[in-house]
């Protein structure tokens, strides 16, 4: 029999309310709605009075039918508690034994009995039939091996909910939402089914919970019903998951792999490798394939460092960042060098790292941050032994440019803004003066000296820019555009 609650009742039937002292139809207490309702009879003026009762019934106590009988009220009320009923209906209020809820309907309609049984028939026959339907969409799911989130992405259709698996941690392992947004309240709490308000949990055998919402009050016994069988299938799914789970190899393929794949995909393929779908993660990526074991344990103060196959010709590792991880006290300040000492060649070993991104699906973008600072580096726009995307001091204003890098958008406004300068310097000499008066503030006396010029040849080439960009490079108006579309032009080409 499906378990159907005073809760439950009380939203199907608007005729019945619950009753506390004040005479108020207010919501009764949280215990109260969650007691089971199995049947409803009513008092007889006649003998036997009272109907046979199995446990769990709703027993209405019309006042007039309690004159008839004569019979003494807390007698009959004792009685009533005595042999298991949940509680009364009544339509004048009075005093009630401890154990039983009270609820009132003022008038007692005759075909009260009669209608609100043949409500739980069928609810309960609806219930059974949607919970029959959903097994049979879980087994075929199960059968055919699939992973947690589709298991889950299932039943969220068919219940029409949404369906999260957290870790004993508070971790989103799965869910059937790509952005969930109930988190807060899907936490671990104590007690194998628990209501949180409006989301149903019940813990799985690994500690894992399974929360499902939120859940419209009217369909609150169909998700108590369904949690447990769901519940039976996504241990499946984890079991089967671990089973095949890439490992050694495979798994650092798999790795590498996830930093190229889609976004809406990446979420599933982390499921796969066993990382949290709200994880915090960084990229990092090393001039260095060959010392994989020297990077990890330079990486491990960010947090468990996952090898991941070589990645643009560079080693590629995956740090799921873990509590408060903090940088690597021997990591070195890196610096934007000058135009004048840029080295001529880059470093021969280096570290790029994304800044931490959240959630699975991030993960491909925190993979781009990184190719964006190692491409920085490999050109010569940076240098340092370790760089990270997330700290200005490291990459400059060239965060300010990542959004937009390889847009059409970019090449445009660089376009614009120096003009013919782009296709008349194809020596790069004029670029490069120009790039070094704008970071010598606009001092004709230090961009010289950076250059090793003469002021006069210096003077000459500022006025060959003004003209093939149509602005005039001394005037500090412009230096700002200039500057931007300048390093936006040095960008390398985007992957």
């Amino acid at each position: 029999m499906a378990e159907i609650t005073i809760g439950d009742l009380l939203t199907w039937e608007p005729r019945l309310a619950p009753f506390h002292d004040g005479f108020s139809a207010e919501t009764g207490k949280l215990a109260d709605d969650d007691r089971e309702v199995t049947w409803v009879v009513t008092v007889r003026a006649s003998q036997p009075v009272l109907p046979p009762l199995r446990g769990g019934e709703l027993v209405i106590v019309p006042q007039r039918t309690l004159e008839d009988t004569g019979i003494s009220l807390p007698e009959l009320l004792r009685e009533i508690a005595s042999r298991g009923a949940t509680g009364i209906v009544f339509d004048t209020p009075f005093e009630v034994p401890d154990g039983l809820v009270r609820l009132i309907s003022d008038p007692i309609p005759v075909d009260l009995e009669s209608d609100v049984n043949r409500l739980l028939t069928e609810q309960r026959g609806a219930i059974y039939r949607a919970g029959t339907e959903l097994d049979r969409t879980l087994q075929q799911a199960n059968s055919l091996g699939v992973d947690v989130e589709q298991v889950l992405k299932s039943a969220s259709t068919y219940l029409d909910m949404d369906v999260t698996v957290v870790g004993p941690n508070a971790d989103v392992i799965a869910s059937s939402a790509s952005q969930n947004g109930h988190e807060p309240r899907l936490r671990p709490v104590n007690g194998t089914r628990v209501w949180n308000d409006a989301y149903y949990g019940t813990r799985l055998t690994g500690n894992e919970m399974l929360w499902i919402g939120p859940v419209r009050s009217d369909r609150r016994a169909l998700t108590r019903l369904v949690a447990d069988r769901l519940a039976v299938a996504v241990e499946t799914a984890l079991a089967h998951a671990i089973e095949v789970r890439p490992r050694g190899n495979a798994r650092s393929i798999a790795l590498s792999g996830l930093l190229a794949t889609a976004a809406s995909d990446a979420a599933r393929g982390a499921a796969s490798l066993g990382l949290p779908a709200n994880g915090a993660y960084r990229v990092v990526l090393s001039s260095n394939p060959t010392d994989r074991i020297a990077m990890q344990r330079e990486l491990a103060p960010y947090g468990a460092v996952h090898d991941a196959a070589d990645f643009d010709a560079y080693a590629a590792t995956l740090v799921e960042v873990r509590g408060r991880s903090r940088s690597p006290e021997s990591e070195r300040k890196p610096y934007l060098h000058p135009t004048s000492a840029r080295p001529s060649t880059p470093h021969s070993r280096w570290i790029a790292i994304s800044g931490p991104v959240l959630g699975a699906s991030q993960i491909p973008e925190a993979a781009r941050q990184a190719r964006f600072v190692a491409a920085l580096i490999e050109h010569q726009l940076i240098e340092g032994e370790t760089l990270r995307f997330d700290r200005v001091a490291d990459v400059g204003v060239y965060r300010l440019l990542y959004p937009l890098w390889g847009s059409p958008e970019l090449e445009a406004f660089a376009t614009d803004a120096l003009g013919k300068l782009l296709t008349a310097d194809r020596r790069g000499t004029l670029r490069s003066t120009l790039l070094a008066y704008l970071e010598a503030g606009g001092s004709q006396v230090e961009a010289a000296a950076r250059l090793g010029v003469h002021r006069n040849t210096l003077s000459y080439r500022l006025k060959q820019i003004g003209t093939l960009t149509g602005a005039e490079p001394i005037n500090p108006a412009s230096h700002l555009a200039l500057h931007m579309a300048l390093l936006a032009s040095m960008l390398p080409p985007a992957p």
